[in-house]
């Protein structure tokens, strides 16, 4: 339970560091790979230093949810201001 509540923080750390990365001039289709580098290391050297497996699974658990959460609200106020889903 204690690694849910640890990840939790993380996942909005990295979703904003990805957001500076793209203010920056980073393209947004290096978003993910950003998102995945900072989620791994994130997990490696504070939730499990030396512990590269776990911190590996981690690392990528919290990168998909930094991603999908950010690509989940950007179609939802796609959505919201235009009247129409967004196109696939």
């Amino acid at each position: 339970m204690s690694d849910i509540i640890n990840n939790v923080p993380i996942v909005g750390v990295v979703m904003f560091l990805v957001w500076v990365g793209n203010q920056a001039g980073i393209p947004r289709k290096f978003s993910p790979l950003v998102a995945t580098v900072l989620g791994v290391s994130f997990a490696f050297f504070y939730l499990y230093p030396g512990n590269f497996p776990e911190a590996l699974i981690q690392g990528i658990l919290i990168a998909s949810s930094a991603v999908g959460f950010h690509s989940g609200t950007k179609n939802m106020l796609q959505y919201i201001h235009n009247g129409k889903p967004p196109d696939k």
